[in-house]
């Protein structure tokens, strides 16, 4: 007579049968909650063309927003090409202007209701590197200056 160990013993679990059909349920439900509320057929999700690149070569006109508080600049060190756009706003309670030395000193009012101004770099600036600063009253001696890079 044959012992409890002689005989061939499965341990607890799923069959690999049940296993291949819990599998193919978990795939189709998403399908059959689809169909049973009514939503809509899946759309081709094809990304939609990007705009033309700008052919080599051909500069773009980047945007640099300077921000003037009491008594400093946010960012105080930025990058600028010929061509380019500086916003420039202030969130500070004085009046400030935006003046890049060596630049026959033309200073640019700061609208003093929190609006922008905008500046575009001239192509009289050669290419290099200045310091910018605020005009008014000691404003630069307290701090309010920073360093501009005009690239060519």
């Amino acid at each position: 007579m044959g012992t409890a160990s002689d005989q061939p013993h499965r341990e607890a679990g799923l069959s690999c049968r049940q296993l291949l059909g819990a599998a193919a349920a978990l795939v189709a439900a998403p399908a059959m909650v689809a169909v049973a509320y009514g939503a809509p057929p899946r759309q081709d999700t094809t990304p939609e063309a990007s705009p033309e690149a700008t052919p080599a070569g051909t500069p773009s006109a980047e945007t640099v927003t300077i921000e003037a508080f009491d008594f400093g600049f946010d960012p105080s060190q930025v990058t600028v090409a010929i061509g380019d756009t500086i916003e420039l706003f202030s969130s500070g309670q004085a009046p400030h202007n935006f003046v890049i030395e060596g630049h026959e000193d033309e200073a640019v009012d700061f609208p003093e209701d929190g609006s922008t101004v905008e500046w575009t770099v001239p192509d009289s600036i050669p290419a290099g590197t200045y310091t910018f600063y605020c005009g008014i009253g000691n404003h630069r001696a307290e701090g309010m200056e920073g360093e501009i890079e005009v690239t060519g």
